[in-house]
């Protein structure tokens, strides 16, 4: 019977880092480090999956499942990870598009995003003189509520 009272590395690992992207979640943190926060959380998610994922995936398939001190073999484990990397994504998701991007916006800063093969910037919003984006500049509440979330979320 496996000692519970350990918590495997991996899924403490996932913690730690979703307690990285919670610090973009909050109000008082200033927005170029809500940035830097999402930034430093999907770096470290990718890297994750660059090294420990394949590491327990190869576990699995050569048959070496042992237990880990959380008393998980490698294919329950995987299963946790996906469970909770999926988890963890849809809040970044609704933190990245809901209340980051807007506030952005709100400053009068405007994504850019460059199609490789064409090599064009293309806009995530629409031109800085436009009407409507000096409306919404002007009215935080009403580019929340456009992105699906209120702003004291």
């Amino acid at each position: 019977m496996p000692d519970n009272s350990f918590f495997d590395r991996d899924l403490s690992w996932l913690s730690f880092n979703y307690r990285v992207m919670i610090e973009a979640a909050r109000e008082t943190t200033p927005l170029l480090e809500r940035v830097n926060f999402l930034s430093i959380y999907s770096s470290n998610l990718d890297e994750f999956y660059r090294v420990r994922v394949p590491t327990l995936a190869a576990l699995q398939k050569i048959k070496k499942s042992k237990e880990t001190v959380a008393g998980a073999g490698s294919a329950a484990l995987l299963q946790k990870i996906t469970h909770e990397v999926g988890r963890q994504l849809v809040h970044y998701g609704q933190l990245l598009t809901g209340r980051v991007l807007p506030d952005l916006f709100l400053q009068g800063i405007d994504l850019l995003y460059e199609q490789a093969a064409m090599g064009i910037a293309v806009g995530y919003f629409a031109a800085a003189d436009d009407a409507k984006m000096a409306a919404l500049r002007r009215n935080p509440k009403m580019s929340h509520d456009m992105a699906g979330m209120s702003h004291d979320h």
